[in-house]
This record gives structure tokens, C-alpha cells and sequence, in this order.
């Protein structure tokens, strides 16, 4: 297909030359030389001093392939260069997620061991002094998370009065540095790991709460100690994936530093408390906490061999400033770059092996080709030259490209169109471009064809609508389609550009569909919301009843207080879920407001009920006055009106 429009070709290249006829590079580009009707000016002087000289063909075919040998070994290695350096990127960036993931581990663990210690301060059963109930609970705490080394309650002396290990109840703790700081910071304390003789000897981090009593009073400590070699544990699924990913021979290192570089847990010497490697100018170990989470190389400092370190800093406890950790995880340089280093190797023993036979072929043909070479033979070459460079660019395009007579017939397409449409270029030879076109709009191109031809513009076609092409088994596909015309010897030939929008489109649907994914699930949130809201107001409405029927029944002061407190408790509840169920009924555009009958001096009193506990509790005696008709001395009848009993009550109960 393609000889078969090499005069179209040669002189398309002839027009290309005529364009640029002022350009002496665009000439020697098209090689020019190859139309002179000379024989004996075309090409280079042959002459014996030429043949003889430094340009003899047995001479520079040496130099060549000498020369492609050594390009080609310069070339090998800094492919080889590239690979490794990329490889140790992947690798380093892996390491700093992984680090990264450790350091979430770690904070979301402390976060709630924070949460359990100010929870168990506030118990009522610590609150209440009870040993045995105070040993029950901690014991349950220490099973339910193992990550507790030991947990102890200190009375306001100092002694153990309730603990997971029975040995240490009874001893005193009042000159211990937790128990002092806890005592007058009145605040959650925190000590950074150390090795603790409450926990024999292993490394832990110590949370200490005051427990309180109703006026503050303080009643003594509760603490914890929670085991680093537990935590360590909890992540190890992350460097079990690194393995997995990496292979056994890999060797995967983690260290756990305080913010100035102390070691404070380590996964192979157990160097803790022992090792600063800030101090002893590690790298990794001055960037944790200087950088944002990534990776570095350097030398490791025991066994002096190159690793890439991950490294990233835990958030700790914001509220108290407590457990900011570097967390360092690292690899052995050489046990990621091995494999690829000795599968290059091999890669370039074969190729040398290869190269060698065809450097002897080479020489052999380029003498036999320059010794075979006519003065004809080259004017042909240099217009086959022509002729590939002009279907390089074609091929060499990265759109679809198909080249049309002015009967509509393929003559020529590049391998791009070939793989857009899923025709051969044999096949695609001689074809009548509406073999592309979907069958629906066949005739209407073919008019469309016949215009251009007659009117040949540059433009792109069907701008503003959605073309489509279509491919061998049937298939449509959307796509965009820039036209021009050439003259040549052999007529008018028409030349497409068509480039595939099937991802532009689909990103286009994608981006609509997301869209309307987006708002469904936020209609789906608000109902869900305002669902629940209503589903627990039911409830919540029972609890305050109930309260107000035991307020009504003889109690103790103490019972009643009790009881006060639960309702008003649940009644703040009520107002909170009210707000949250207006709140997702507004949101998904169901807010309604009611409009019944109800009488509006029955539910101005119920609100006025409601507060004069309040107003009693600040010293005020709270009253209503309603005056019937212009006197005042009517008698009283039932005001009735319509509208929202429900948020009126609401909005009278937030006046105070």
C-alpha cells in the first residue's frame, strides 16, 4: 500500500521542498541533491584521495561501530543508573508511607489511652474511694487493652489503694514524680518512656490523672503505664507488607526516638535509653521533627553500610504537648539495588554476546554496501530517503492520520489509525473513508465529502458537534477530526487528522456522575440524621417523664438531687437533638412549621413551670400575669390560637 503511493509521496516531498525554498536546512533536509539530472554532480566527489583518506569506508565503518559500541555501553549504564535511582526512590517514598502509617498507629493508641485515663479520674467508683470496685475496673481495663504494662490508684497520701498487680497495693508513691504532678498541676501528666520499676524495668510511658471530688477536692491519682513493646506490635502488619512487597532477603529496621534523639525503642539491638542518634549526627534523626514525613540516604552508624531511612513524627497529645516520637524505618541500600544489579549484569553479557557478531556483520556490509553503490543507485536512495522521512513524520505522529483521494479512497494511514480503527494498513488501502464513518451518517458525509473537495479549506471538521468514527468490529467511538488539503501530481488528496476523545468524554461523564453522587449522599446524610434525631427524641421524652413522676414521689434530699440533675440533664439532651433533627430537616429542604390549635395561656404556663426551678435556684420568683379584656375583669376563658405549640414552647424555654 504504501510503494503503491510513493509518487504521491515523492511528490508531496516536492511541494514540502518548494514551501521552503529559501530554508537551505529544509532543503538538505528533503535531500535536494536527489533531483539533479546529472548523475556525475549528485552526491559526494568520489575520488581516489577521498577513497584513500580518512573518510575511506574501511576506516570510518571502524570508527562507527566502535563508536555505536561505546554509545551504546554509556547508554546501558546510565539506563542502569536511572533504574537504580528510581527503584531507591519507590523504595525510600515506601519506607516514608510506612513511617507515616506507624506514626497514625501510634497517636490514634495514645490519643486513647489519654481518653481512658481522664475517664477512669472521672469514674463515680474511683470518686467514691470503693478498693475493691477500683481493682475490679482496672483489672478489666488492663485485659480489654494489653498495651498496660500496670494501672494503679493512689489515695490523696500517696499509697496504693487499688492495683492490677496485687504486690504494689500498699506501697507509697507521695515523693514519686507522676503522683507530685499530678497533685499540683490538677491536670492529666505525662512522662515520656523510661524504663519504670513499677513495671520491672520495662520501657513504658506513664499517664497520670488527679481524681477529683464534687468541689474539686482532691481525692488522689489514678495511672498507667503503657508498654512501647506492646505498641510496637500494633503496626506490625505495616512492616509485614514492606517484607511481602520486598522479599525476605530484605532486612527491615524501625526505631522509635524522643524528639532530642534518644532511642526508646528499637527492633533489633533494643538499644533503648541507651543510644542518642541525634547526638551522634544521624540524618534521619535531625529531620523527623525539622521536615515534613519523607526519606533520606545515609550510613548507618553501627555496621557502616548505606540505608534509606523513612521517617516521620507523631502528632502526640496536643492538649499536653506529651509523646512527640520520630519514628525511623529503614533498608539496607544494597539488598533493594541487588536483584536489579545482577539482572542488568546478565542483560549485558547477553548483549555483548550479541553485539560482537553483529559488529562483524556490520563492517562486512557496509563495505559490500558502499562497493555495490551506483550513481543511479544513490539518486534512488536519496529519493526513497525522501519517501520515509515523509511517512516517518506520518508514522511518527501521535494521532490517527489517513490521507484521501478526491474519489474518497484511503491511499494512505499510519500505524495509529491502524490501531484506532483496528484495520490493517492493507486492508485500510483502496477502503472509501465512509467505511469509518458510523453507517447512520455515511450518506451525509459523502455530501459533505464532494463540497470540501470542490472548497478545500484548513479547519477543523464538525466543530461545535459530537463526531464519531467507527471501528472494524462495529464499535463507536467519539472523536475529533482536523482536515487540510495537498495538490500533486496525482490530483487533490485530502489529509484527516483524527484523535480519540473516548477519555475526555468518559472524564467529562465521570466528572457529572461524581457530581450527582456528591448530592445524593448528602440527601442520604440529611435523612439518615434527621431520622435518628427523631428516633432518639422518642426515647429521650420518656426518660424526662419518667424523672418528672419520681420528682412527684416522696424522695430523700440526696434522691432528689439526683433526680434533678438526671432531668435537667436529659432536657439540655432534648434541646441538643431538637437543634440537630431542625438542623437535617433544613438541610434536606423538609422543615415545616405546624399550624394547630392550641391554647396559649395552658402552654405559657407549662413553660413558665418549666423555668421557675431555674429562676428559684438565682433567688427570683418567676410569675405571669394574664389579663382578660380591657378591664382586666373578665372571666377567664381559653385562649385559643393556631400555630407551632411545639416550637413556641422552644423558643419561650431559650429566653432565659
Amino acid at each position: 500500500m504504501r510503494e503503491s503511493f510513493s509518487g504521491g509521496t515523492y511528490d508531496l516531498a516536492m511541494q514540502k521542498q518548494g514551501d521552503h525554498a529559501g530554508d537551505p536546512s529544509a532543503l538538505a533536509a528533503l535531500g535536494t541533491t536527489c533531483f539533479s539530472a546529472d548523475p556525475s554532480k549528485a552526491g559526494l566527489p568520489r575520488s581516489n584521495s577521498w577513497q584513500r583518506g580518512i573518510l575511506h569506508p574501511s576506516r570510518w565503518s571502524l570508527v562507527l561501530t566502535v563508536g555505536s559500541v561505546l554509545i551504546a555501553l554509556l547508554f546501558g549504564g546510565w539506563i542502569f543508573h536511572v533504574v537504580e535511582n528510581r527503584l531507591v526512590a519507590a523504595a525510600g517514598e515506601s519506607l516514608a508511607v510506612a513511617a507515616v502509617d506507624i506514626a497514625d498507629k501510634l497517636d490514634l493508641q495514645m490519643v486513647e489511652r489519654y481518653g481512658d485515663i481522664q475517664m477512669l479520674a472521672r469514674s463515680r467508683v474511683f470518686q467514691a474511694g470503693d478498693a475493691a470496685a477500683m481493682t475490679e475496673k482496672l483489672q478489666w481495663m488492663a485485659d480489654a487493652y494489653p498495651v498496660y504494662e500496670w494501672i494503679a490508684v493512689a489515695d490523696a497520701t500517696g499509697r496504693n489503694i487499688a492495683a492490677t498487680d496485687p504486690t504494689s497495693i500498699g506501697q507509697d508513691k507521695q515523693h514519686d514524680d507522676w503522683f507530685r504532678l499530678a497533685r499540683e498541676s490538677g491536670g492529666v501528666v505525662a512522662i515520656e518512656p523510661r524504663a519504670s520499676e513499677d513495671a520491672q524495668g520495662a520501657i513504658v510511658a506513664v499517664l497520670t490523672a488527679p481524681i477529683k471530688g464534687r468541689s474539686g477536692e482532691f481525692l488522689g491519682v489514678v495511672t498507667s503505664r503503657i508498654a512501647l513493646a506492646v505498641l510496637e506490635d500494633c503496626f506490625a502488619r505495616t512492616v509485614t507488607a514492606l517484607q511481602a512487597q520486598w522479599g525476605s532477603h530484605v532486612r527491615i529496621e524501625y526505631q522509635f526516638l524522643h524528639r532530642m534523639g534518644e532511642v526508646i525503642a528499637d527492633s533489633h539491638l533494643r538499644e533503648e535509653g541507651v543510644v542518642n542518634l541525634r547526638r551522634m549526627g544521624l540524618r534521619s534523626a535531625g529531620l523527623f521533627d525539622s521536615a515534613p514525613p519523607g526519606f533520606v540516604e545515609e550510613r548507618h552508624l553501627r555496621r557502616g553500610v548505606d540505608v534509606i531511612t523513612g521517617y516521620a513524627m507523631t502528632k502526640g497529645i496536643e492538649e499536653i504537648g506529651a509523646f512527640r516520637w520520630g519514628i525511623l524505618v529503614r533498608v539496607d541500600r544494597d539488598d533493594l539495588v541487588s536483584p536489579i544489579r545482577t539482572t542488568m549484569t546478565k542483560i549485558g553479557l547477553a548483549g555483548i554476546g550479541m553485539v560482537f557478531p553483529l559488529v562483524g556483520v556490520l563492517l562486512w556490509s557496509v563495505r559490500r554496501l558502499h562497493e555495490s553503490h551506483t550513481m543511479a543507485v544513490e539518486e534512488r536512495e536519496r529519493a526513497k530517503d525522501a519517501e520515509r522521512r515523509f511517512l516517518h513524520l506520518i508514522e511518527s505522529a501521535p494521532d490517527a492520520i489517513l490521507i484521501t483521494d478526491g474519489e474518497g479512497r484511503i491511499v494512505l494511514s499510519n500505524r495509529q489509525a491502524e490501531r484506532l480503527f483496528g484495520f490493517s494498513a492493507d486492508e485500510l488501502a483502496g477502503r472509501s473513508i465512509e467505511t469509518l464513518v458510523p453507517e447512520r451518517f455515511r450518506e451525509r458525509h459523502r455530501v459533505h465529502r464532494a463540497r470540501d473537495v470542490d472548497k478545500p479549506t484548513v479547519r477543523p471538521m464538525g466543530s461545535g458537534l459530537d463526531l464519531a468514527g467507527c471501528r472494524r468490529d462495529g464499535t463507536e467511538f467519539p472523536v475529533e477530526i482536523s482536515l487540510s488539503h495537498t495538490e500533486t501530481s496525482e490530483g487533490r488528496f485530502v489529509i484527516a487528522v483524527v484523535r480519540d476523545v473516548t477519555q475526555q468524554k468518559l472524564a467529562e461523564r465521570e466528572l457529572v456522575s461524581a457530581k450527582e453522587s456528591a448530592e445524593a449522599a448528602a440527601r442520604v446524610k440529611s435523612d439518615f440524621l434527621a431520622t435518628m434525631s427523631h428516633e432518639i427524641r422518642t426515647p429521650m421524652n420518656g426518660v424526662i417523664g419518667m424523672t418528672d413522676l419520681l420528682l412527684d414521689t416522696k424522695l430523700t434530699d440526696e434522691q432528689r438531687e439526683y433526680a434533678e440533675t438526671v432531668r435537667h440533664c436529659g432536657q439540655h439532651l432534648l434541646a441538643i437533638i431538637n437543634d440537630i433533627l431542625d438542623f437535617s430537616k433544613g438541610e434536606s429542604g423538609k422543615l415545616t412549621l405546624e399550624s394547630i390549635d392550641f391554647d396559649l395561656r395552658a402552654a405559657i404556663e407549662e413553660v413558665i413551670d418549666v423555668l421557675a426551678g431555674k429562676a428559684a435556684d438565682k433567688g427570683l420568683n418567676l410569675a405571669c400575669l394574664f389579663l382578660c379584656g380591657r378591664s382586666g375583669h373578665a372571666p377567664w376563658r381559653p385562649w385559643k390560637t393556631a400555630a407551632d405549640s411545639f416550637q413556641f414552647r422552644r423558643q419561650c424555654d431559650q429566653i432565659h
